[in-house]
């Protein structure tokens, strides 16, 4: 049928292949053939048809060559033909389409369609479909593939040839891959395999774009650089999928793995080769789990050693896609891999990144990975938001990893994690708990954004900003500021305006509609980290109408937050080198609106305004500027001062305006000395600053003193005739001045000014009397800024007579105890007077004390002039104590006096309406005197008369009584209320005060040497007079200690009372470094502190305590006043202890040298480096030795102060301990002997405090008692050294020593007591109201060393069966000791005790069936007794839990009765435990007891016949479960 297979001709016909006779087409061909194959087989002609195949296998391994038009030779143009579609005479018969010609047949029949036919069909594809022939001809095909992919090119081809050579191989691919049925697939399949391992060996050179190297890198005349061996490789990979079916895989078991390999060890000759293998792979039907993990870990291979970018997203796509679903194991795997992926080009950070406009050279950078990185993020998001079980991995991996080996990674794969929405609360949930555990910090953030905004940038809509707002809007703080981070972060690395203007969008919203002023203060951080730099503010300016909406809300903005937001927006709005864009006109509006405003928070806002408007103005030296800004100051203080008119008759309209007139000047000042404190005023301002309120401070407030001459020679006068008039009592027509008295004089002679306080709020003007003395302390405070050399003054000794200047005050005396016999306006001049001086005292102290540490200049060098000033402020800090208390002594007296900006109390009715009736207690005392003679003179009727009378008056007198009693209390908490109203007015005493506690003249009194430990040699005699402290020192100690707990607890209640004035909030870059690094306030205040000898001092004051403390001979009023300092001393170093600042890495270096001072106490030069472990562990065993010979080292009473003292201690082993776990793996056996020491020593201490018989009347409960047994419990581990020994003693095992300990001398003594009341001899702190602290301490300690015993080596080895047996024996029996012991002694089964019972005991059912009997089944064949007999006990004490539920109910106890359900569950299933082991070892009548609770063990209910008499009733009966119906005695 086949006219010509192809002549000399035939190449020049336009590429058609073997012609056809007429009539003649592919299927009736393919029938013939296969006919004639068929009749030759059963014949005999050519069996199995051997000789066909042969020739055929010859004509494809050497077919002839043709003649191409030009007259060459094509090599292989015969088999080139018999691939090419058969050609023959136009007939009516069609074929079947083959999607393997039909492009080829279209062309033909495009070139002439008149009398040739183009079938869909080649001769070798009509072969193909004959079954005799396939097997053979595919092998031959697949042999000639890889010679043709093989052999190499030649230079000289002509098109033809070239054509040929090009097509064979693709149209002997496309021939197999498209046939419709396959004979034998596992030959094909295996053929497929070899010639793709040997194309694989021969094409080795391969570059990235997968042009070949060497002899296959030779450009094709058609311009393609791709080799043909190359081509057939892809081609044959690619084929995989449509040849391997599940017939193949059934026949031969091992063919996955066989394809697995292959395409194995080609990816690892040609990586490029990676995604045609991965797809080949996806398609595959894999038929166990090994497959699937080899496949998988194949890929995790690749994954880790690719090197190039592009093949990312491929694999990534392929490992989400293919992981098992359910594969824990696996999914983890793969997401450690994908942790350890990295994004962005390999680079070192340098300083020349950033230039000097702030841009950042690697922000929003596009590299040569960034398209396949994001390709790669979408691929993880997409994965991540169809398989829950790769997010939960992710999660899982997360939460488990240690904070140092965090990396980049995390985070963005957090991000991806986070796109989908169900797993939005997850990744949050997340963020939030690694963040509080300083485990992500700001570092990790910037790392994961850095550089790869292009590729992160699909993730940022639904992933990165949700995230940052989620994170913002959270009630703690650290996780706000992470999430402020990423805010930055997002909008410094996007440069889209789009993105930009997102991310800002976001941060109003946060700022307008907060729900916190944290909320507000991470927003604003954000926009001042921004434009700290020039390019972060020019790049806001785009966004300022956004900013500048803000401004619509502004009345309802914290002060701090309106000084963040006009300087935010100054910032912004001012160029580099322009003062200041038209957006600015906006903002002066503004501020001239509220400054013509009479309300004082209204004129507050134009005052932050305008201070804001001269900060931003600092470099500007154009004299029209300043004189502008200066313009502004001046209208500012036009605006704050005050104009009240003197006379009466307006007096009381205008109180209120004068009030906020007062504070609105006191505003102004407080702003131009944080803008001082900035630096962010020029000189000039501050030259106008100082001459402008300089001369207020002088001629208001400061008055000269004269050295009198003659009589009087050397005593100093006042030269104020008015002045000096108060003090000579000259004042007659003056009725609000009281005496008058220059006091607390610390200059003496030298003295040349004194403060007129007295002579201001006694004057008639009210101006003077009650706006000018409240407005001294913020002047003071600005004057003593602004000559602050810290802040560019010209030295603060330009005012220093202010700290020793005598002050114009009240006489002592009417300030004691002829305070109540002066005048009610006396009164009030005389309080008030007092309020401005301690306010004025306290102020000078906060200026002082910073030069009275380090120096007048900040040096540390000790000169004269800083002695004396040290010397000087001690006094002042002595006499403010006494001021203090003559202020609180008279504020409770004086109802009327109101401090500033506040109205007096009302009085309460009972204090004004009690009156003391004399007269009638003299009648009723009369009345009671009558003689017994006089009353029997009485007639009838007058003695009725008199007893009436006198039951009168008993009744008037009894009610008088109460009356009094009620007025005493209501006078007390008035009183009271006054006093803690007048404390919290004053201006505070910043914490930095606390600093002179590490001065030598605060050093313990009775000391003169300069070495603090000569207090050791000291005799009895000597140290009776040694204080460690006065009120001085404890007044300082209280400050340190709400300092501390501000600062390190991050306490709210206290970091708005106390002022620590190194913030300073005028200053863009000020405000920024807040926001990058919290902490610095905390730190910078530690390291003062340890500067100035502050941590020394305690040491010294400690050590000295415990020798004081220690002396039998010291009087006990001395030991009292050392013990109530002590309380405070072990407070701090509590407050230190727990800190968790100082337990992070800035703060490590911190801690140890706070821990080294504490413990040596030397003043060294302060180098803040972390210690190795071994020295701060040996630092820590000294502080610790020092607390406990304290709290040890009197026979004290104090409850209070012994248990501060030991949490002081526990809180040091628990620091120990966590720097024994964070040390290398060597190094911690070493080190675990400091820790075992002092855990056994804290035992030790808490037995010997259990011990101790304490006075009468101490309220002993949970707090100390309770504490005391929990540690004594806790550090009371003993380690058996021989666990195998036949004499095993368990009191040497564990806490089991202590469990005995207090079970034998303390609990089961109790009721040996009288009425079990107590207390037990030997441990006098176990009474009965006790009892149940002893109870449950003992039973929970027993469940938990139950479940230690079976966690511990003891349970692992067979050989201490034994041992372990015995050990959990003598707890059950203690157990069961205990649960007899409230059984038989009434007076202690309370319904605490009970319940305590109860709960415990359930959770001891519960761990032993869940640890005990396990290792009992294992183990019953070697200790079948033992075991039965431990059983037994268990289910007795399982059955005295059930008796009290059961007593629960007839006594209706709703307490006892809920905890039913639990016990009935815990008993259940330790009986069904109990029986299957029984059973199991055939020994279950050897536990049978009789019937339990009516039941059966197996829980089946017994018929039993009804009682006469029933206690319960059926209900009740059926509800109890497992309880039994014996009553509980």
């Amino acid at each position: 049928g086949v006219f010509s297979l192809g002549g000399n001709n035939d190449l020049s016909d336009n590429k058609t292949g073997s012609s056809l006779d007429q009539n003649v087409t592919p299927s009736s061909l393919r029938a013939s053939i296969n006919g004639l194959l068929s009749e030759m087989h059963r014949n005999g002609t050519d069996v199995d048809n051997q000789l066909v195949l042969e020739t055929m296998e010859q004509m494809i391994a050497s077919p002839p060559d043709l003649e191409s038009s030009s007259g060459e030779q094509v090599s292989n143009g015969l088999l080139w033909k018999m691939l090419l579609p058969l050609t023959g005479p136009k007939s009516d018969v069609s074929e079947t389409f083959d999607p393997c010609y039909s492009q080829m047949s279209q062309q033909c029949l495009d070139a002439d369609t008149s009398n040739i036919e183009v079938f869909d069909v080649s001769l070798v594809k009509t072969l193909l479909r004959i079954d005799a022939v396939q097997p053979t001809l595919i092998s031959s095909l697949m042999a000639k593939l890889q010679e043709l992919a093989m052999e190499e090119e030649e230079f000289n081809m002509n098109l033809d040839a070239f054509s040929c050579r090009q097509e064979v191989p693709r149209l002997i691919v496309s021939h197999i891959k498209w046939l419709e049925m396959i004979v034998d697939p596992l030959c094909l399949i295996r053929v497929t395999l070899e010639c793709i391992t040997v194309l694989s060996t021969a094409v080795t050179d391969v570059d990235v774009d997968g042009s070949g190297a060497g002899r296959d890198n030779k450009r094709r005349n058609d311009g393609t650089n791709e080799s043909v061996g190359r081509s057939v490789l892809l081609d044959l990979i690619g084929m995989l999928s449509d040849i391997v079916d599940d017939g193949a895989i059934a026949g031969d078991p091992d063919l996955i793995e066989s394809i697995l390999g292959t395409l194995r060890d080609v990816r690892v000759q040609d990586p490029s080769l990676l995604i045609p293998c991965l797809d080949a792979v996806s398609s595959l039907r894999f038929t166990t789990r090994e497959q699937v993990e080899t496949i998988i870990n194949d890929a995790l291979e690749a994954l880790e050693s690719v090197t190039e970018s592009w093949l990312l997203p491929a694999l990534s796509k392929f490992l989400v896609h293919n992981v098992t679903r359910g594969d824990s194991k696996l999914c983890t795997k793969t997401i450690e891999s994908f942790r350890r992926l990295k994004l962005g080009p390999d680079r070192e950070y340098v300083a020349n990144e950033v230039n000097a406009d702030g841009e950042d050279g690697f922000r929003g950078q596009i590299h040569e990975r960034t398209d396949s990185e994001a390709l790669m993020l979408e691929a993880l998001a997409q994965g991540f938001m169809y398989r829950s079980d790769l997010s939960n991995a992710l999660i899982n991996a997360t939460k488990r990893t240690e904070p140092s080996q965090h990396g980049a990674a995390d985070i963005w794969l957090l991000f991806c994690c986070g796109s989908a929405e169900h797993n939005k609360s997850k990744v949050k949930q997340l963020f939030q708990s690694k963040v509080s555990s300083h485990d992500f910090h700001r570092g990790l953030i910037t790392d994961a954004i850095k550089g790869n905004g292009a590729a992160l940038g699909h993730l940022f809509e639904n992933s990165m900003l949700p995230l940052a707002d989620a994170l913002v809007r959270s009630t703690q703080k650290p996780v706000r500021l992470i999430g402020g981070y990423l805010y930055e972060e997002m909008y410094l690395e996007f440069v889209d305006r789009a993105k930009r203007q997102d991310v800002v969008g976001q941060l109003i919203i946060h700022i307008s509609s907060a729900s916190s002023n944290e909320e507000t203060d991470v927003a604003l951080g954000v926009f001042f980290n921004i434009a700290s730099t020039i390019a972060g503010a020019r790049s806001l300016r785009f966004y300022l109408p956004f900013l500048t909406s803000l401004l619509d809300n502004v009345q309802n903005f914290s002060p701090p937050h309106l000084r963040q937001l006009f300087l935010l927006l100054f910032t912004v709005d001012c160029d580099v080198d322009d003062t200041a864009r038209s957006g600015s006109d906006e903002i002066h509006i503004l501020v001239h609106k509220f400054l013509a405003l009479p309300n004082v928070s209204a004129k507050q806002i134009g005052v932050i305004g305008a201070v804001t408007y001269a900060a931003c103005l600092k470099e500007i030296n154009e004299p029209e500027k300043i004189r502008e800004v200066i313009d502004m100051l001046e209208l500012v203080h036009k605006s704050c001062a005050a104009n009240a008119s003197s006379s009466m008759s307006q007096f009381w309209s205008q109180i209120n305006s004068q009030r906020s007139e007062m504070l609105a000047m006191s505003v102004f000042y407080d702003e131009l000395c944080l803008a001082i404190q900035a630096n962010a005023l020029s000189k000039s301002i501050k030259g106008w600053v100082l001459d402008r309120f300089g001369g207020i401070l002088e001629n208001t407030y400061l008055g000269d003193l004269e050295v009198a001459t003659g009589d009087g020679n050397g005593i100093l006068i006042i030269k104020d005739k008015n002045d000096r008039s108060l003090i000579e009592c000259n004042s007659t027509n003056n009725s609000n001045a009281p005496k008058a008295e220059l006091r607390y004089n610390i200059d003496k002679e030298d003295a040349i000014v004194y403060l007129k306080l007295l002579s201001l709020h006694s004057s008639e003007n009210y101006q003077e009397r009650d706006v000018l003395p409240h407005q001294l302390c913020p002047l003071l405070r600005l004057m003593t800024v602004a000559y602050d050399e810290r802040y560019g003054g010209d030295g603060i000794d330009n005012i220093d007579a202010l700290l020793g200047c005598p002050v114009l005050l009240p006489d002592s005396s009417v300030c004691g105890v002829d305070f109540a016999y002066l005048s009610d306006k006396k009164k009030l001049t005389t309080v008030s007077t007092l309020f401005t001086a301690v306010s004025c005292f306290r102020e000078i102290i906060n200026s002082f004390i910073y030069a009275a540490v380090f120096g007048p200049s900040g040096c540390t060098q000790l000169t004269q002039e800083h002695e004396n000033l040290r010397k000087k402020l001690v006094t002042k800090l002595r006499f403010l104590i006494i001021l203090e208390e003559e202020l609180i002594l008279c504020a409770k007296k004086c109802y009327s006096f109101a401090p500033p900006g506040m109205h007096p109390l009302p009085v309460p009715k009972e204090i004004c309406d009690y009156t003391e009736k004399n007269d009638e207690q003299s009648l009723t005392n009369d009345l009671l005197q009558v003689d017994s003679e006089d009353v029997g003179r009485m007639t009838e009727e007058e003695k009725k008369a008199f007893n009436n009378i006198k039951k009168a008056a008993k009744k008037k007198e009894t009610a008088k009584m109460k009356s009094k009693q009620k007025y005493l209390r209501v006078k007390t908490k008035f009183e009271n209320s006054l006093e803690t109203r007048t404390r919290s007015a004053l201006t505070s005493l910043s914490p930095y005060a606390s600093l002179a506690l590490g001065f030598p003249e605060l050093r313990v009194s009775g000391l003169n040497a300069s070495n603090q430990d000569l207090i050791l040699s000291l005799g009895g005699s000597e140290r009776k007079h040694t204080k460690i402290g006065d009120g001085v020192t404890h007044s300082l100690l209280q400050l340190l200690n709400e300092g501390l707990k501000a600062l390190l607890n991050h306490d709210s209640s206290h970091s708005y009372t106390l002022n620590f004035g190194n913030f300073t909030p005028y200053s863009i870059t000020n405000q920024a470094v807040k926001t990058q690094k919290r902490g610095n306030e905390c730190y910078d205040f530690l390291l003062s502190c340890i500067e100035g000898d502050v941590f020394v001092s305690i040491h010294e004051r400690l050590v000295s305590a415990a020798e004081i403390l220690g002396d039998d001979d010291i009087d006990e009023e001395v030991k009292n006043e050392t013990t109530a300092f002590t309380i405070l001393l072990m407070g701090c170093m509590e407050i230190l202890f727990n800190s968790n600042e100082l337990k992070s890495f800035e703060g490590k270096s911190y801690f140890d040298t706070i821990i080294k001072q504490l413990a040596d106490g030397e003043r060294t030069a302060i180098i803040l480096t972390a210690m190795p472990n071994e020295t701060r562990l040996k630092a820590i065993m000294s502080v610790f030795a020092s607390l406990e010979e304290t709290v040890t080292g009197r026979d004290t009473n104090d409850l209070t102060f012994v248990i501060t003292g030991v949490e002081c201690i526990h809180l040091l082993v628990q620091r120990a301990s966590a720097i024994i776990d964070g040390a290398r793996e060597g190094e911690r056996n070493s080190y675990s002997t400091y820790l075992k020491t002092m855990k056994l020593q804290l035992s030790k201490l808490c037995q010997d405090l259990l011990r101790h018989e304490w006075k009468d009347g101490t309220l002993l409960n949970k707090n100390n008692v309770g504490i005391l047994l929990s540690l004594f419990l806790e550090y009371s581990e003993l380690e058996c050294s021989n666990w195998s020994a036949e004499n095993f003693d368990p009191l040497k095992w564990g806490r089991i020593n202590a469990i005995n300990v207090l079970t034998t001398q303390a609990l089961l003594k109790l009721p040996e007591t009288i009425q079990c009341k107590g207390p037990v001899e030997g441990f006098s702190t176990c009474y009965r109201s006790t009892f149940g602290l002893y109870y449950s301490a003992v039973l929970n300690a027993i469940t938990k060393e139950i479940s230690d015993l079976f966690q511990s080596p003891l349970s692992k080895s067979l050989d201490n069966a034994e041992a372990c047996l015995s050990t959990l024996k003598f707890l059950i029996s203690v157990t069961l000791a205990m649960s007899d012991l409230l059984k038989n002694n009434p007076s202690l089964a309370s319904r605490s005790n009970l319940l305590t019972q109860i709960k415990i005991g359930t959770k001891f059912i519960d761990v032993t069936v869940k640890r005990a009997i396990p290792f009992c089944a294992s183990h019953f064949q070697s200790f079948d007794e033992t075991i039965v007999e431990i059983l037994k006990d268990i289910q007795k004490i399982s059955s005295q839990l059930s008796f009290i539920v059961a007593h629960g109910k007839r006594i209706k106890d709703t307490y006892l009765i809920r905890e039913g359900p639990k016990v009935r569950k815990s008993t259940e299933g330790f009986l069904h435990h109990t029986k299957s082991v029984l059973q199991k070892n055939g020994v279950l009548d050897a536990f049978w007891s009789g019937h339990f609770n009516n039941r059966n063990i197996d829980g089946s209910k017994i018929v039993e016949q009804p009682k006469e008499e029933s206690h319960v009733s059926e209900s009740d009966a059926e509800s109890s479960g497992t309880e039994s119906e014996v009553e509980y005695e």
